[in-house]
């Protein structure tokens, strides 16, 4: 007897699981690009028994649950040894340093979406076959929805501005919570820096109160981080690249993400001529590299040591003149309790609040989990309807994420919650519209 695989055959919807989550996987976009290779080889033996990439990145996924069960997966970072050195006869025992350490849990859960590829007549009408198409359209939406989901946790807030190419929701819609999987995490007040003129606003994320329009990015600005990351008493950990030969004597401090009205503001408020030599700079660095990475791509900026790239995305976290966002003030930066902050009323209608990422390694972690039918973390499902003259399509995926946060020793001993891989950098911008 032949064998046969008619449509809605159990093999053929894998194979159409495969395909699409092939396309999802390989689909261009901020959030994959930040994401490095998974870990191998005896020095990373536990991060690749528990599935994470590369934690030199600012994106960590991490597969531990792909084909094992429970909805959350621990992670866990250990202070650094800052004690003094045992000299001579002095005795070592009784004079050990503790480990310090803080973890962080970060849950998964099912998130689909579906698509209604008409009935018979509907596909009688047209040429273009729907179902294909129907297909087609969620391999878009999930790349996007993940994009938007990253942003908004590693940015510490979903902002106000809606529209465009947005399909995850305000944070006032009555599903944002369960959308978000895990709490989104306003920035921490050690890593939270409003433009002020030629500076930084002195009381940090409080600074949005008084933010005016001439509050605008500048060269002297990206100075000023350059210094920064190298004087924070908890550092941001540099961005290695694979393949980055230089990545030992000249590391990538960090990657500046500016909008697209910030990245406007920055190449016009300096002179063309360095920002040419930026770009010179971005390219003289992947040119050196044993394998291009796509961080380079769209013609980047390179200032020292930090790779200036505008954000490659249609949506921004961003706020109109009286909005109000999260943030943690100084008198509660050692508790991380969160307090309503309005943004400059006075700012003017003319003017928004844009806010930038400076991203080192492990800003986000990543957490996905294989679905039981079939263990993929995507899957994707047929279905007839009215008697079979109507098709649908749904996509399922699982997965969560959260910007990774622990609470390490100040350098006045105090215990304080940061914001691991990021700085969120707020500034105005000036409204574009028709």
């Amino acid at each position: 007897m032949q064998t046969q695989r008619p449509a809605g055959h159990v093999d053929a919807v894998k194979a159409y699981t495969v395909s699409t989550f092939g396309r999802i996987a390989r689909a261009p976009g901020w959030f994959k690009n930040l994401t490095g290779p998974a870990q191998t080889g005896q020095v990373q033996a536990q991060d690749a028994l528990e599935g994470r990439s590369t934690p030199t990145m600012p994106v960590v996924r991490i597969s531990a649950l792909a084909n094992t069960p429970g909805d959350k997966a621990s992670v866990t970072l250990f202070d650094t040894l800052k004690g003094s050195p045992i000299m001579g006869n002095r005795n070592l025992e009784g004079n050990e340093q503790s480990l310090e350490s803080s973890s962080q849990d970060i849950r998964l859960d099912e998130m689909g979406q579906g698509v209604d590829a008409g009935k018979r007549m509907d596909q009688k009408r047209i040429v273009t076959e729907l179902l294909p198409m129907a297909e087609s359209a969620l391999a878009g939406w999930f790349p996007k929805a993940y994009n938007q989901l990253a942003l908004i946790h590693v940015a510490g807030s979903r902002g106000t501005r809606t529209g465009g190419d947005w399909v995850i929701p305000l944070a006032s819609d009555a599903n944002f919570d369960r959308i978000a999987v895990n709490r989104i995490l306003a920035p921490s007040y050690n890593r939270h820096l409003v433009i002020d003129g030629p500076g930084f606003a002195g009381n940090n994320g409080a600074g949005l109160g008084s933010i005016d329009s001439g509050d605008v990015w500048t060269l002297d600005h990206i100075d000023y981080l350059a210094l920064l990351l190298n004087v924070l008493d908890v550092p941001l950990q540099p961005v290695i690249i694979p393949g980055d030969r230089a990545a030992m004597d000249k590391p990538i401090k960090a990657v500046l993400f500016l909008t697209p009205a910030q990245m406007n503001q920055f190449t016009t408020q300096n002179s063309g001529r360095t920002w040419a030599d930026m770009v010179k700079m971005a390219y003289a660095r992947k040119s050196s590299m044993s394998e291009p990475h796509p961080l380079f791509d769209g013609e980047p900026g390179l200032w020292k040591g930090i790779l200036i790239k505008e954000m490659p995305v249609n949506y921004v976290v961003g706020w109109n003149p009286g909005d109000t966002t999260r943030i943690v003030t100084e008198a509660n930066r050692y508790t991380g309790t969160e307090s309503d902050q309005t943004v400059n009323g006075s700012l003017g209608s003319s003017y928004q609040v844009e806010r930038a990422l400076l991203m080192g390694g492990q800003a986000l972690g990543f957490l996905e989990g294989g679905l039981k039918s079939n263990n993929y973390w995507f899957e994707l499902k047929r279905r007839k309807y009215d008697y079979d003259r109507g098709n649908a399509i749904g996509g399922f995926t699982c997965m969560g994420m959260q910007k990774l946060r622990f609470t390490p020793q100040a350098a006045n001993g105090q215990l304080e919650p940061t914001d691991h891989g990021v700085i969120v950098v707020d500034s105005a911008v000036k409204k574009i519209s028709l």
